[in-house]
C-alpha cells in the first residue's frame, strides 16, 4: 500500500512546487533563459521548501508579498520630484535624491540618473509611423493616468540590464530607457516600474503652452530685403535660400515655419479681410490671421508691406503644435523689425566704422549686420557672419615669403587716395573677393566668401566699404 501512495505524493508535492515558482515575480525575462541552466538544478530545492511554507498561510504569504513590495520602495525613495519636458509635453516623477542632469540645446529629453555605468534617461521624438521592429517583445503597460504603454526589459551580451518603456501619439514617440548592472536592477526593479508607471503625455486638451517669457532666442538678420526676427534658440533653423530671400526656421513632424520677404505684387496680394490689424514692438504695421483646416492644422500668418517689399512669417502646423506655440507664435511676430540701412527698397544704408588700433586701419560698414566679436590678438573683426557668408578685415606683419601673389591682384586707388590691390574669384557656388594693402611693413586685408546670390543683392556696398578702406595711426604695434 505505501509503494502505490509514495509515487502519488512524490506527484502532489511536484505539483505544488510548480505552482509555487510560478507566482514568485519575474524579474528579467532574457535573463531567465540565459540563467535556465544554472538555476535548474536548485529549482527542485527551493521548491519543495515553498511548498511547505505555502501549505500554512498561502493567502497570506501572497498578501505579504504585496506589502513587502511596497515597502523596497518606500526604503528606497523617501521623495519624489517631477521632470516636465515643455518641448513634447511629457512627465515623469523619478526619486529626488537623484542628480538629474541639464537638457540638451533642443530640449527633447533629460538624464536622470548617472553613476558609473548606470544610466537612466528620459526623451521624446517625431514619430514617423513606422513602430520599432522589436515591439512585439514589449509587454502592455497601463500607466497610473490610465494611458497605454509598452514596457521590455532585456539582458544585454554585456551583461547589463536594458529597460524600456515607450509611448505613441500620432505623431510623437517617448522613452523611457535605463541600462543599468544586474545588481542595481535588481535592488531598484520597483523603482523603475514606479517611473514606468507615472510616465504621462499631455493630451491635446491637456497641452501645456509654451511660455514666451521664460526662452532664450535666437535673432535671425536677412541683408537682402533687409528685416530681422527672434525665434526659440533651439529650434534647428536650416540655411538661408539661395536667393536670399529668408530661412526656415522649424520643420519637424510636419510642423513648418518659415520668415522670407519679396517685392510687393498686388495682383497677388492676400484678402486683408482675413487679417486683424497687429503692431510690432518696433511700431510696424501689420496684418495677421489664423486658418484652421479640419480642425487639425493650423496656419499663422503674419503679413508686412513697407517700401514696396512683403515681409510673410508663416506657419504651417498641427492643432498640437499650434496650441503649444501660440505664445511664441506672436511673441516671433511681436520682434519682427525692419532694418534700415540693407537693400529693403529704399535703398538707404546706414554706416558704422570698425576701427583697429593695433595695427592702425579703419572700414566702413552697414551697421545693421550681423557682425562678429574682434579677435582676442587684435588683429581683425568679422564684419558680416550669417548664412555661410562671411566678410573680414583685418591685419598682420608683412612677410614676402607669405604675402599674396600680387600679380595676380588689379591695383586701385582708395578714396584716401592709398593705392591698393584687389583680387576677385568668381565660381557658380561662391564669390571670393580680397583687398590687399601693404604699407610699413604691415599687411591689411578685407576679404570675403559670399553667395552669388548675397554678392550681387549687395554689390554696391561691399564696393563702397572697399574704397572706405584707410591706414589710421598706430596704438600698438
Amino acid at each position: 500500500m505505501k509503494s502505490k501512495l509514495y509515487p502519488a505524493g512524490i506527484f502532489i508535492i511536484i505539483c505544488l512546487s510548480l505552482i509555487a515558482c510560478s507566482q514568485k515575480t519575474d524579474t528579467v525575462k532574457n535573463m531567465e533563459e540565459v540563467k535556465a541552466e544554472n538555476t535548474e538544478g536548485e529549482a527542485d530545492g527551493a521548491s519543495l521548501e515553498s511548498n511547505e511554507e505555502m501549505n500554512d498561510e498561502p493567502d497570506n504569504q501572497e498578501n505579504e508579498g504585496e506589502n513587502n513590495e511596497e515597502a523596497d520602495v518606500e526604503d528606497l525613495v523617501t521623495d519624489w520630484s517631477t521632470y516636465e519636458n515643455e518641448r513634447f509635453g511629457f512627465q515623469v516623477n523619478y526619486p529626488s535624491e537623484w542628480h538629474i542632469g541639464q537638457e540638451p540645446d533642443n530640449g527633447d529629453g533629460v538624464e536622470l540618473y548617472y553613476v558609473g555605468a548606470d544610466q537612466i534617461y528620459v526623451f521624446a521624438r517625431h514619430f514617423d509611423g513606422e513602430y520599432p521592429s522589436d515591439l512585439g517583445l514589449f509587454e502592455e503597460l497601463e500607466t497610473d493616468s490610465g494611458q497605454e504603454a509598452f514596457l521590455h526589459t532585456q539582458l544585454t551580451d554585456t551583461g547589463m540590464v536594458f529597460y524600456s518603456v515607450a509611448m505613441f501619439t500620432e505623431d510623437k514617440e517617448y522613452r523611457l530607457n535605463a541600462e543599468v548592472s544586474e545588481e542595481f536592477f535588481e535592488e531598484y526593479e520597483q523603482v523603475l516600474r514606479e517611473m514606468a508607471r507615472s510616465f504621462q503625455v499631455a493630451e491635446s486638451e491637456g497641452i501645456q503652452p509654451v511660455s514666451a517669457e521664460h526662452l532664450d532666442w535666437d535673432s535671425y538678420r536677412n541683408t537682402r530685403f533687409g528685416f530681422e526676427l527672434s525665434y526659440p534658440d533651439y529650434w534647428e533653423a536650416g540655411e538661408e535660400t539661395e536667393n536670399g530671400d529668408g530661412l526656415q526656421l522649424y520643420s519637424e513632424g510636419g510642423n513648418d515655419v518659415i520668415v522670407y520677404a519679396s517685392f510687393f505684387d498686388q495682383e497677388h496680394s492676400p484678402n486683408f479681410d482675413e487679417f486683424t490689424d497687429f503692431t510690432t514692438e518696433s511700431g510696424e504695421q501689420a496684418f495677421i490671421r489664423e486658418v484652421w483646416q479640419n480642425g487639425t492644422e493650423v496656419q499663422f500668418e503674419l503679413f508686412l508691406i513697407k517700401d514696396d517689399v512683403q515681409y510673410n512669417l508663416i506657419a504651417d502646423v498641427t492643432r498640437d503644435f499650434y496650441e503649444k506655440y501660440k505664445e511664441v507664435l506672436r511673441a516671433m511676430a511681436r520682434s519682427f523689425a525692419i532694418v534700415e540701412g540693407l537693400e529693403n527698397g529704399n535703398g538707404n544704408v546706414n554706416w558704422t566704422v570698425y576701427t583697429n588700433s593695433r595695427f592702425g586701419f579703419e572700414v566702413n560698414y552697414p551697421v545693421s549686420w550681423p557682425a562678429g566679436k574682434a579677435a582676442g590678438n587684435g588683429d581683425g573683426m568679422s564684419l558680416y557672419q550669417n548664412g555661410g557668408n562671411k566678410i573680414l578685415a583685418y591685419a598682420s606683419h608683412y612677410m614676402p615669403e607669405f604675402g599674396p601673389e600680387l600679380s595676380n591682384y588689379t591695383e586701385i586707388e582708395l578714396k584716401s587716395g592709398l593705392h591698393a590691390y584687389i583680387m576677385k574669384e568668381v565660381s557658380s557656388n561662391f564669390i571670393a573677393f580680397d583687398l590687399a594693402v601693404i604699407e610699413n611693413g604691415i599687411e591689411y586685408h578685407l576679404k570675403g566668401s559670399l553667395s552669388p546670390v548675397f554678392y550681387h543683392a549687395n554689390e554696391e556696398i561691399i564696393e563702397e566699404m572697399i574704397h572706405s578702406f584707410q591706414i589710421t595711426p598706430v596704438e600698438e604695434l
